[in-house]
Formats: C-alpha cells, structure tokens, sequence
C-alpha cells in the first residue's frame, strides 16, 4: 500500500508533523482544541478533512506506535535494572538446645544431621559456646564429665524416681558421673534416635522443634514482580496496515452520514409536500367563501367520484360544475380545486385516476358546448394532474392513462405546450413542485427549520 505523501510546502509539513507530535502525548483532546482555534485558519484545512488529511492521520497513529513502543522497552529497562530482593529474615528463631549438657551439639556419630536438617547458613550464625576445660578421653570415647549412654543391662541412678520406668525409657543417656546435674528431658529437646538407627529424621510439621515459617518474627516473602510486556513489533507493514484500516472506517463514516442525510432529505421533501398541501387547502378555502362556493357541499358530490366513480357519480359532478362555473374568476378556483384534490399526497391511485375521469368528461362536454372558458382553465390543470398521477402509477395503471392521452390528442384538441408536458411526465411534474416551493417559501423554511433543530 502506497503511504500519503507530506505536503511540498516545508512549513505545512512542519505544522503537520508537530500537531501530530501533540495530539499523539495528548490525545484527542488536543485536536478538538486546536480545531476550535484554527477553524478559520486555512493552513488548518487538513483537520476537517481538507487536503492532506490522509498524511495527518498517517502520522498520528505513527507517532502513537513510536510513543508505545518507547514506554515499553524503558518499561523494560526499568524492571531489570532494579536489584533483586532477597526475603529478610527478622529475628531468626534461636538454635535448638542440644541433647548433650553444656551445649547445642550433634549426637555422636558421623551421618548425624542437625536437628533443622540443614546446614547453617550466614542467615543462621553458629552460636559462641562458652569454653569448658577438656577432660582426658576415656576408653569409651567421651571425655570426663560428659554424659555417655549406658551399657544395655545399667539400671537407672538412685537419683530416678522409684518405681518410674516410663521415665528410663524416655531417654536413652543418663549420667555416668554425680559431678553434673542428671539430664532432664523436657519438651524442648529433640528426640534422640531410635536404637540402632545411625540417621536421623527432622521432626515433622507438629512435632516439637519442627521449623515453620509462620512463627514470630518470620517475614513472608513478597511475591515475583509480573513479567514486563513485550514491547510492540512496530514495522512499516504494521502502520500501513492501520492506515487502512483508519481509511476503511472513514470510509465507512462517510457512507453511514451519506444514508443518514438522504434519510433526512427524503423526510424533508415528504413534509414540505405536506405542508405545501395544507397551505393550498387553506387558500382554497380562504377563497371560496368570497367566490360564494360551498367546499361541503362540492366534497360531498366529489367522494362518491373518488371512491366508486359511477356513472350517475359522474353525470351529478359534472352538473354541479357546469351550474356553478359562471365567471373567469370561479372556473379558475374549479380547476385549481379539482387538481389539488387530485395531487394529495397519501391519495391512492385510483382516487387521482377517478378526477381525471371526470375532468375528462367536464372537457368533452366544454368540447360539445363550446364552453371555451372553462375548457381553457381546466387544461391548465390537465398536466400536472396528469403528470402526478404517472409518477405514483404501476404499469398496468400507467395504460389507463396512455388511453386517456390518445383520446385528448385526437379529440379535445389541446394547447401543444400541454401536449408536451403530458409525455414527459416525470420532468412537468418536477417543474410544478418547484413552483409551489417558490410560492410557498415560508412553510419550506419553517418545516426545514424544525428537522433541522430535531436532529442537532
């Protein structure tokens, strides 16, 4: 896809690419304020869709995508410099107390582990115990006033409680010398291991001196930082790419604001027709009152014409009119009534098509009676209600009006300039509603008024 090219004009580039710059950190906001500023400036035009626009918009969303791109990797950048943070300990618990007097010391043996399970570590230092003078080693590997476990068939010290064997068996090491104080086993010590096991097990969640990280002091760590987001792959392909999509969607704006004004215009153009309709009524009716007619008394011979169009329908309108028609001035008002009878717009069909049967009557009659005057104003009126009736017709109707044309060519001898504008229906009928508009401009700019304020 080809890329909108810059503007030749170096300064409009520059007043471009800056505005891009802006609306790209500042968001739309920015362009709204800059439009509302230099609506009336033309270097400006490419904001409201003037030339170059498709380049503004280009670098916009480039901008944008530079902009992003950017605040992800410094995000980046910022989430490996930071140090990595060790969980602190505070307080560690103290050592466990040793099962030997004197001091916090492994049992005898190589492969005994401590009572934690692990080794120390620099969170843990090793604890300074005070130093006791050494005593010379016995055979039996243990120094002078240290307590060593009894040979298997000893019987407990003088100093037990009589008669407490449970006590004997609690532990499997007792003095071998008065000189210290009897080692005395208490919930604080660890459990010595079983006999003739040489490893030892850690005591287990529950038991005493089982390590948990829930005690006093012990601090949770924090929980992992969530991975930084990848920066965006921001290519050429991927701008053009947005680009038409920004074209695609602006092309489909337009489209959706094209339907909604041809909406608009036709629900103009139906109520300008009304209301244009309502204003010859009321002229009409002005009128006849000074002419001396009832309009009751006409309707009332006009709708049974309209509705059944008999015979005898016909035969009483065409009396009414012929009686009534005495002067210029009422043949005139007759024509101009029957049209606008006959040019209603939620009229059917055949209410339009019945008029033009009596008119045709009226007319062969005008023929026969040599009534000039009023032929010549009837025909004045033939066209347009002719042409209204076309325009609003199916084929087949159209054929009963094809009829009826050939009839007046041959036998009413109509004003050739009423000819014509009875074969060309559409453009005489296009012609006459442009006169009502310029003869009645006020309805058309109050009705134009209104949809427009309703829409706003």
């Amino acid at each position: 896809m080809e890329l909108p090219q810059p503007p030749p004009d170096q300064e409009l580039k520059n007043i471009i690419d800056k505005l891009a710059q802006f609306v790209a950190r500042n968001g739309p906001e920015f362009e709204q304020m800059t439009k509302t500023k230099q609506k009336e400036n033309p270097k400006f035009s490419f904001l409201f869709g003037g030339e170059f626009f498709n380049y503004y918009q280009y670098k916009v969303t480039t901008e944008q995508a530079i902009l992003k791109h950017r605040q992800a990797r410094e995000h980046q950048q910022q989430q490996q410099s930071q140090p990595s943070q060790q969980p602190s300990l505070h307080q560690p618990p103290p050592p466990p107390q040793g099962a030997f007097p004197g001091g916090g010391g492994a049992f005898p043996g190589q492969n005994y582990p401590s009572a934690y399970g692990y080794p120390p570590t620099s969170a843990y230092p090793e604890p300074e115990l005070p130093q006791f003078p050494q005593a010379p080693v016995t055979s039996g590997g243990f120094s002078q006033g240290q307590y060593a476990p009894p040979p298997p068939s000893s019987e407990p010290p003088s100093t037990f409680p009589p008669g407490d064997s449970s006590y004997v068996t609690s532990t499997s090491f007792v003095p071998t010398s008065t000189a210290e104080p009897p080692f005395v086993h208490t919930s604080q010590s660890f459990p010595p291991p079983p006999p003739g096991d040489a490893t030892y097990t850690a005591p287990q969640a529950g038991e005493p001196g089982a390590f948990t990280s829930s005690g006093p002091g012990y601090a949770q760590p924090p929980p992992p930082p969530p991975p930084p987001p990848p920066p965006p792959n921001v290519t050429i392909e991927s701008i053009a790419t947005q680009q038409q999509q920004l074209q695609e969607q602006i092309h489909q704006s337009e489209q959706n604001l094209a339907a909604q004004q041809l909406v608009l215009e036709q629900q103009k153009d139906g109520q300008v027709r009304e209301g244009i309709y309502v204003a010859r009524g009321e002229v009409l009716r002005n009128e006849a009152s000074d002419l001396g007619f009832s309009t009751h008394e006409l309707e009332d011979l006009l709708g049974p014409i309209t509705e059944s169009c008999t015979k005898d329908s016909i035969s009483n309108g065409k009396h009414w009119i012929f009686t009534n028609a005495q002067s210029p001035a009422k043949n005139k008002w007759l024509a101009r009534y029957l049209l606008w009878k006959a040019t209603a717009n939620s009229g059917p069909f055949n209410h339009k098509l019945h008029i033009i049967y009596l008119m045709n009557d009226v007319l062969h009659h005008c023929v026969r009676k040599n009534a000039d005057d009023l032929k010549e104003a009837l025909q004045k009126v033939l066209a347009p209600m002719f042409c209204n009736a076309m325009t609003v017709a199916t084929e087949d109707q159209k054929s009963k009006l094809d009829k009826l044309l050939s009839l007046w060519e041959s036998k009413i001898h109509l004003e050739d300039v009423v000819l014509l504008q009875l074969k060309s229906p559409v453009e005489s009928w296009a012609v006459f509603e442009k006169g009502l508009i310029d003869e009645f401009p006020q309805v058309v700019a109050t009705i134009n008024q209104h949809i427009d304020a309703t829409f706003e």
